[in-house]
């Protein structure tokens, strides 16, 4: 809940190469690169990221002098199907080893160990050893044209995956880019939800989101952090404390293989910090989402994410679609992913296939995992539970919805003056909570302030929400008191 000129604000914690700050519903990721460019620095290359057009090997084949005289070389066979074509492919590093080695009749590996690139495949080597010898030994203009195509065909191949292993050195900046880009498209203007965005890693997160929300004005409705952060107790405990839930990437030691029985258990350290309350302010989120994809056959790229992202996103679309957090949940709340990726037979948005019934084991253990379909671009959740493994737990919607209510309760709490009499603490608390917290949703949510005096004489407001599952993901009732 805030209360500035957003309804929801979001805090996200991830490496984003110096990019930070807090961004109004709206905010689109190349505005934000165009305003303010990072440095794309790869292997012989280096340029300005100011659109994510920047991360992709098309851009990259385009701009990069290396691999577009690689690929006019090739590209110029067709027209020179005799010595100038050889003289062609000579003038590039690359392809002179090649064709170097085509003549001598050595082996791929050669080929590249000596060009000092990364291993092409035997198609490559065969390619260009077809074309000199249709050249040299004098055969027929088709089987020469045929033979050039082949190597045109097998040295652009090689260039796209050339301009991939590059992109590697910009793994990390890309993936939460486009990431950023992912949660942004979620919250458009209409949304009112703002996302403030801290450039740093997982391994910091604690610190830094103890140190920048102690001063905060007003708490974020969530903390997003992209990585799994060191000491998961001690964040369980600052999230409580504040009432703001954490989400965060689930490293793989939290669940284990049963050895008895073969199914997932939680680790004996993750269990330990699942069974305090404090647990219920946390969410740990499995699988990660494909966030770009391009190219086809082997010059396919693509790009993988925190699931922080896409489960970030999800709540993001449900609270502009509802005004709530819970239609995540199946088709109805699914989310199209901006990428697929082949897994085994199958086209996923994910990581990895995860059926709902693994899905449901993972919940069991406190770990939230992002499920599809198979053959299918759309993110989708069986189930989406907190850390805890209390029986009374609440669903990720109904832990964030509490938190809003709380810091909503103490906010208005601040706000009444002193010696104010019982009708003005219960309108100053009722009048807000249709304001703020469920605007035009009268019919869906409510909050009642009953200012009381306890049996031994202190005064205190009893505070009751409660909020359809519609909203929360469960029947929501929440009953609490607060000093006066």
């Amino acid at each position: 809940m805030s209360t500035g000129d957003e309804q929801v604000r979001w805090l996200v914690v991830a490496p984003t190469s110096g990019l930070s700050g807090l961004l109004p519903a709206g905010s689109h990721v190349n505005g934000i690169l165009g305003d303010n460019p990072l440095t794309l620095d790869l292997p012989g290359f280096s340029a300005p990221i100011s659109n994510l057009r920047n991360l992709t090997s098309k851009w990259l084949l385009t701009n990069s002098t290396e691999l577009q005289e690689a690929a006019k070389a090739a590209e110029a066979l067709s027209d020179s199907l005799d010595e100038a074509g050889l003289h062609g492919l000579r003038s590039v590093p690359e392809l002179s080893a090649m064709v170097d080695a085509a003549q001598g009749g050595d082996a791929a590996e050669r080929v590249f160990s000596a060009a000092d690139l990364p291993t092409a495949t035997s198609a490559a080597s065969s390619a260009v050893t077809a074309f000199v010898s249709a050249v040299r030994g004098g055969q027929s203009s088709s089987q020469r044209r045929r033979a050039a195509r082949e190597v045109r065909d097998t040295v652009e191949a090689y260039c796209h995956r050339l301009a991939s292993e590059r992109l590697l050195a910009a793994q990390q900046v890309e993936s939460n880019l486009r990431g950023l880009d992912l949660l942004l498209r979620a919250c458009p203007s209409a949304s009112q939800i703002a996302v403030d965005l801290i450039d740093a890693d997982a391994a910091s997160a604690l610190g830094i989101v103890r140190e920048r929300l102690s001063a905060a004005d007003a708490l974020p409705d969530a903390v997003f952090i992209m990585g799994t952060p060191a000491d998961l107790a001690e964040l369980a405990d600052l999230a409580e404390s504040l009432a703001v839930p954490v989400l965060f990437e689930a490293s793989a030691d939290l669940a284990v293989k049963d050895e008895r029985t073969g199914e997932l258990v939680a680790s004996a350290d993750w269990e330990a910090v699942r069974a305090t309350d404090a647990s219920r302010w946390l969410c740990a989120v499995s699988n990660t989402v494909v966030l770009f994809s391009e190219g086809a056959g082997e010059s396919t790229r693509t790009v993988e994410g925190s699931p922080v992202w896409a489960l970030g996103a999800l709540l993001s679309q449900s609270f502009a679609k509802t005004g709530g957090f819970a239609n995540v949940l199946g088709r109805p709340g699914a989310l199209k992913a901006p990428g697929v990726k082949r897994v085994a037979d199958m086209s996923l948005p994910t990581g990895a296939f995860v059926s709902i019934r693994d899905q449901a084991q993972l919940a069991d253990c406190g770990i939230l995992a992002l499920g599809s379909g198979r053959n299918d671009d759309q993110v989708t959740l069986s189930v989406a539970p907190t850390a805890c493994a209390a029986k009374d737990k609440l669903p990720l919607a109904g832990q964030i919805l509490t938190g809003r209510v709380v810091r909503f309760a103490w906010w208005v709490h601040d706000q009444v003056p002193a010696g104010a009499d019982d009708a003005t603490v219960k309108a100053l608390f009722e009048d807000a909570s249709r304001v703020f917290l469920f605007p035009g949703m009268q019919e869906m949510a409510r909050l009642l302030a009953t200012p009381t005096t306890t049996e031994d004489g202190r005064r205190v407001v009893q505070v009751t929400a409660a909020a359809a599952a519609a909203l929360a993901g469960c029947t929501f009732e929440l009953d609490f008191e607060l000093p006066l």
